[in-house]
């Protein structure tokens, strides 16, 4: 039964964690994000999240936000790294970081 005393080396049921795991719950954003998904869906929707956290990639700039405002934030603040047709050329990456392909659309 459920009663019954666990073994002294186990310090947390693997069956529990399982259950817990696919119980569905907000986005961690969930200040902004309504998304509400179990564990598995929950932890790849992070990833790409439009309300995630992210620095700005300029070397030369400490802006901090979330994603949805990166637009905004790179047409206001570096706008000689603007071209035309929306698209944002960013020659100042710091080759330290990894690599991410981000298109942006307005």
């Amino acid at each position: 039964t459920c009663r019954t005393e666990m073994a002294n080396n186990v310090k947390y049921p693997v069956v529990l964690d399982n259950i817990l795991y696919e119980i569905p719950r907000k986005c961690e954003f969930s200040e902004h994000c309504k998304v509400f998904m179990p564990g598995p869906e929950l932890k790849e929707h992070m990833k790409i999240c439009l309300y995630r956290l992210i620095s700005c990639e300029i070397l030369s700039c400490s802006w901090k936000g979330e994603f949805i405002t990166l637009y905004e934030h790179v047409k206001t603040n570096h706008q000689d790294l603007l071209i035309e047709n929306g698209n944002v050329t960013f020659t100042d990456f710091s080759v330290d970081e990894p690599y991410y392909s981000v298109k942006l659309i307005s």
